[in-house]
């Protein structure tokens, strides 16, 4: 059986899931009768979602490459050397289970998201497994709209010699493409693996106007938090728009819902497994001059896609903040929420074209290094 590995951090992340489907559909497309593995966070969550919009075709999901890893949480550097040392020791069942399993692979792909960098440091090691996997069994692998940031450099360097075995490397954002180009020479500046599917999404539309909100309660102190929800429910107070709360990670973004409920009764409410439907099926209604306040990049980048204007929010970590910034700068005409702000009035003017080319660029470089490998 010829598969596809993708490491994926899907299961319960609207950003992730989303583009987990995306590259599901590509590999069944680029070549065809091959068999999808999706290795994911959550594979039971990741598995709902698929059923929910009818995607059944030779998806397989399974958490090994997450599973191995989650084991060493203990010391970075201690972890690393003993991941490696296990790799190399034929007598650990789990590696030898996965090594198995993954045999028959014609690739191991990273899909794009910021899930490995210096918040989750423990991630990292995922970099180590498969470079692990490719010295044992010669299976390329390939890394696309992923970004690093915020990275400890330390980190990096001790993971020079695995990066440097990566066959393809494409980041969303020129931080992540400056920090990974030191040590792998296939590093190249691409796109967010999502934003082509975002700006071709279609919508349906009414009458009424709509304030869509988003704000996680993680990746900020509860201070920051506390803030961000008083300066929504005063929004909403003031605003004449419908509110409706999307969910992009419900583990961290129904907390703000509870809370604005209490005040604001008639808020709707969307769990990102229903938002995914409803984008997929192009029910979801973006309503007219409707406006947006987020947390979630995804969020922000699906809906200024379509022309919904509006605000960012960001905690203490610049984690967020470079992600928003970085669709700010493509144009999608956001800015940072305040307290007396005015949403914005400006239109996204991201570069359609230049974007799904660059897309298509890279998916066509894909099956140029994976096509001799397909039986």
């Amino acid at each position: 059986m010829t598969k596809i590995w993708l490491v994926s951090a899907a299961g319960g992340n609207l950003g992730d899931d989303l583009i987990a489907i995306h590259w599901i559909n590509f590999y069944r497309k680029a070549f065809p009768g091959i068999t999808v593995v999706v290795d994911c966070c959550d594979p039971n969550k990741f598995k709902y979602i698929l059923e929910k919009n009818q995607i059944r075709y030779s998806v397989i999901l399974v958490d090994i490459f997450w599973s191995s890893v989650r084991r060493y949480n203990g010391d970075w550097w201690l972890s690393l050397c003993q991941l490696r040392s296990d790799i190399m020791d034929d007598n650990n069942i789990e590696i030898r289970h996965a090594k198995d399993w993954i045999n028959s692979s014609i690739a191991i792909h990273f899909l794009g998201g910021g899930y490995i960098n210096e918040l989750w440091t423990n991630n990292a090691l995922l970099i180590a497994l498969a470079a692990g996997f490719k010295k044992a069994l010669g299976i390329p692998i390939l890394w696309t709209g992923c970004s690093v940031y915020p990275i400890d450099p330390v980190i990096l360097m001790d993971l020079a010699e695995d990066l440097s075995g990566f066959d393809l490397i494409r980041t969303r954002d020129e931080e992540s493409w400056q920090a990974l180009s030191l040590w792998n020479q296939n590093t190249e500046l691409g796109i967010d693996d999502l934003f082509p599917m975002a700006l071709g999404f279609k919508f349906a539309t009414s009458d009424e106007s709509y304030l869509f909100i988003n704000c996680q309660s993680d990746v900020r102190s509860v201070q920051e938090f506390q803030k961000q929800v008083t300066m929504l429910s005063t929004y909403i107070k003031s605003s004449n728009l419908i509110p409706i709360y999307l969910s992009g990670c419900d583990v961290h973004d129904t907390r703000c819902f509870q809370i604005l409920k209490c005040n604001h009764p008639n808020i709707q409410f969307k769990l990102s497994h229903e938002f995914i439907s409803e984008i997929i099926d192009s029910r979801f209604c973006i309503g007219r001059d409707s406006r947006a306040i987020v947390s979630r990049f995804h969020i922000h980048m699906i809906l200024s896609a379509v022309g919904v204007k509006g605000s960012y929010i960001v905690g203490d970590s610049n984690y967020y903040k470079n992600k928003h910034q970085l669709l700010v700068k493509q144009g999608s005409g956001f800015d940072l929420f305040e307290k007396s702000n005015n949403l914005p009035t400006n239109n996204q003017s991201y570069e359609k074209n230049s974007i799904i080319l660059k897309k298509n660029a890279e998916e066509e470089k894909i099956m140029g290094l994976l096509s001799n490998r397909v039986c």
